[in-house]
């Protein structure tokens, strides 16, 4: 879609194209997680919230969430993601994920982004995006989350997963 479409997709359904995705980003080495603030021109400049956007015609969503954050962001390195809220208002739809990287990095901010900011779970900048708020709110989502930020998580995974190949 082109921001021409995506804006007459604002007028419709009161969001920035017809579907979107995004989400926030985990550090599994320090498991705090990446959020950024919104810029001063974009929909609820100021609050705090997910790396996403629109998405593209013949996009689906893993692909489009990955694309913003590395255009959003700058990050090039490998992500793992978890799908969590699928947040749905009308017509509109928008799929979250929990992404996870090795190590914390700096974000290149862009006119989106006024700031950026690593947060151990539960420990949430203000104001939120009303967005972040409907995933940390969502039971679903927040359990995911707290399975990540748990230290031994990755064992756990790694542990059953073995077990699953006998």
């Amino acid at each position: 879609m082109s921001n021409i479409d995506h804006h007459k997709a604002l007028l419709e359904t009161g969001f920035w194209g017809k579907r979107g995705a995004g989400g926030i980003v985990m550090a599994r080495s320090t498991r705090r997680w990446l959020l950024q603030q919104r810029g001063p021109t974009v929909e609820q400049p100021g609050t705090w919230g997910v790396w996403g956007g629109a998405i593209d015609d013949g996009e689906e969503a893993l692909p489009a969430f990955t694309r913003e954050l590395r255009e959003e962001s700058g990050f090039t390195g490998r992500v793992i993601s978890v799908p969590a809220l699928l947040f749905k208002k009308g017509s509109f739809s928008y799929q979250n994920f929990l992404g996870v990287v090795e190590e914390e990095f700096k974000p290149v901010l862009s006119w989106e982004t006024k700031a950026f900011g690593w947060f151990p779970y539960g420990e949430w900048p203000e104001p939120l995006h009303f967005g972040l708020k409907a995933l940390l709110d969502d039971k679903a989502s927040a359990t995911k989350m707290r399975a990540l930020s748990y230290p031994g998580m990755f064992r756990v995974l790694a542990g059953l997963q073995r077990c699953l190949r006998l």
